[in-house]
C-alpha cells in the first residue's frame, strides 16, 4: 500500500514537472500588441552556394525595445538539395541574413560618444519538414527555435558587432538534420527534422 502511494506521488511529481517544462516553452512570437507594435514583412532571395538560393519570408518588428527578426516561411531552389540537407541551407540563408543586419536595425555609428548595446530576437520553426522536388518547406507544430543576441558598438569603433548569444527553445520532437543528400524522387515530403544552432558559433 505505502509503495504504491509512494509510486503514484513520484508519477504525479514527473507529470507536473513535464507539464511545467512544456507551459514555460518561449513562443514563436512574442505577445506584443501588433496595433502599436506592427511587423514588416519581406521576401528575401539569399546564395548560400554555388547553385543554391534560399528565398526567406521574414517578418520584423520593435517590441518592448527589443528588435525582433522571424522566419515565418522559406524556399529553395533544387540544388540545395544536391550534396546536403536543405534545411542545412535555410538556416545558413538565416544566420548570412541577420549577422549582414539585412534587417536594417540601427547600430549606432563610429562617432558615438559612448558604447552601445541593442538586444536582437531571432525565430524560426524548429524543424522544418521539406520537400527537395518541389523546393517547400513546411514548419512542423508551433515550436520555434530563438536566439537573443547582444549586438555591441563599442567607444569610437568603426562597426558593430554580436558580442553575445542567448540560445532559447533548443529543437525537440523531431531528428538533426544531417550533410546527407535529402533528395526526394517521388515528390514526396521529407519527414520533420532540425538544423538550428547558433546564428553566432563560439558566442555565449
Amino acid at each position: 500500500m505505502v509503495s504504491w502511494f509512494i509510486r503514484s506521488v513520484i508519477q504525479c511529481c514527473l507529470f507536473l514537472a513535464a507539464a511545467s517544462m512544456s507551459s514555460a516553452q518561449e513562443p514563436c512570437a512574442t505577445d506584443c500588441n501588433v496595433t502599436t507594435s506592427p511587423y514588416t514583412q519581406q521576401v528575401v532571395a539569399i546564395a548560400v552556394s554555388q547553385g543554391c538560393a534560399v528565398t526567406l519570408t521574414i517578418r520584423t518588428r520593435v517590441c518592448s525595445g527589443i528588435f525582433e527578426v522571424e522566419v515565418v516561411a522559406a524556399t529553395f531552389s533544387p540544388g540545395c538539395a544536391n550534396n546536403a540537407d536543405p534545411r542545412l541551407a535555410i538556416e545558413a540563408a538565416m544566420r548570412q541574413y541577420v549577422t549582414s543586419n539585412g534587417m536594417q536595425f540601427p547600430t549606432g555609428s563610429a562617432s558615438n560618444t559612448s558604447q552601445q548595446q541593442w538586444m536582437w530576437r531571432v525565430s524560426r520553426p524548429a524543424c522544418w519538414s521539406v520537400n527537395s522536388l518541389q523546393g517547400t518547406a513546411q514548419a512542423c507544430g508551433l515550436d520555434c527555435c530563438i536566439s537573443y543576441l547582444t549586438v555591441t558598438r563599442k567607444l569610437n569603433c568603426p562597426d558593430w558587432s554580436i558580442t553575445r548569444e542567448t540560445q532559447r527553445n533548443t529543437p525537440r520532437g523531431c531528428a538533426l538534420a544531417t550533410r546527407q543528400s535529402q533528395e526526394v524522387d517521388s515528390g514526396t515530403a521529407d519527414p520533420c527534422a532540425s538544423a538550428c544552432g547558433p546564428i553566432v558559433p563560439g558566442l555565449k
